[in-house]
């Protein structure tokens, strides 16, 4: 059993320290506290290798009504108020 530090665990997991230390206050990584510091076993990184890394992709919204209808509609609206210059 091999202890390491969260710096340790930050290299290993390609994350920065403060991500390390948000994971344990999740209780998604066990770890012991000695001192004011955390340390890990390092098998317990396998808990958290296999996550997804960033934000989640955001639902894209389709739009229903293509730009070129809308254009349509425009033209129409003004051509029924005489707002558009004859070409």
């Amino acid at each position: 059993m091999k202890l390491i530090s969260v710096k340790e665990a930050a290299e290993i997991l390609g994350v920065n320290g403060s991500r390390v230390r948000q994971l344990i206050l999740a209780g998604k990584l066990p770890s012991q506290l000695i001192g004011n510091s955390h340390v890990i076993k390092e098998s317990d990184l396998r808990l958290v290798a296999v996550r997804k890394r960033g934000r989640p992709a955001k639902k894209k919204v389709k739009d229903s009504t293509p730009a070129k209808i809308r254009i349509e509609e425009v033209r129409r609206w003004a051509e029924a108020r005489g707002r558009v210059k004859n070409r």
